[in-house]
């Protein structure tokens, strides 16, 4: 996500810039103020994270709108979660396609 938000290799015809181009979406979705991208500002992640999770927003999205998950979620058949390890505080954070849930060393989990 680093080398994402840098620009870093996405001109050179690579590998790495082949394979970076598949999360482009995210960027453009991140730098168009994505709520799950607002929402881990507002928890104090910094850009990188922020695109991160973003990312993980955009695949519940993409896995929701498969017509068997569709319907299998819709109806209470299945759940589908994203999470986000944020290495910094060693802490498991739940991502939704709107924002984050962090959870707190108390195990309670704060939006």
């Amino acid at each position: 996500m680093k080398a994402l938000i840098a620009g870093d290799a996405s001109d050179d015809g690579g590998p790495v810039a082949s394979w970076l181009q598949n999360a482009a979406p995210s960027l453009a979705a991140f730098r168009s103020g994505h709520p799950a991208g607002l929402s881990a500002a507002q928890a104090g992640f910094d850009e990188v994270d922020q695109l991160g999770i973003v990312n993980v927003a955009l695949q519940l999205q993409t896995l929701q709108r498969h017509p068997v998950v569709g319907r299998a979620v819709a109806d209470g058949r299945m759940r589908v979660a994203g999470l986000f390890f944020d290495i910094t505080t060693a802490r498991m954070v739940t991502v939704t396609t709107s924002g984050v849930e962090v959870g707190e060393p108390d195990g309670v989990l704060r939006s």
